[in-house]
């Protein structure tokens, strides 16, 4: 008896594309699944994320560069760094205190509230 083997015609499925929700997401440049995340996240934080092994940084620019203010330079650039995840300026500063409470955050960082 001659034994026939047949090849099984099973095709791959295609691999289903990521479902991303409209609405942005509430971690911004925080958020830990960053290029991965479900939600939308906007083009400067897609750049951030690319920069930075493809996911956010706790506290973003919550802290100020040491490179930068210690130095005067960082590998993400002189001024206005967007791939750093520290402040180089009060302007790029933000505060999670406030960002928490609903208040503006952006321009000061979370440590200048310690002394209140």
């Amino acid at each position: 008896m001659q034994r026939v083997l047949q090849r099984s015609s099973r095709r791959r499925k295609p691999a289903k594309s990521r479902r991303k929700y409209s609405t942005y997401c509430q971690y911004e440049f925080c958020c830990i699944k960053g290029q991965k995340c479900d939600y939308t996240h906007t083009e400067e934080q897609k750049v951030f994320f690319k920069a930075n092994g493809g996911k956010g940084r706790r506290g973003y620019k919550s802290k100020p560069c040491q490179f930068f203010h210690n130095k005067g330079d960082c590998k993400h650039g002189r001024s206005k760094a967007m791939n750093c995840a520290y402040y180089h300026s009060e302007e790029e500063a933000r505060c999670y205190v406030c960002k928490n409470s609903d208040l503006e955050y952006i321009g000061h960082a979370s440590h200048d509230h310690e002394d209140q």
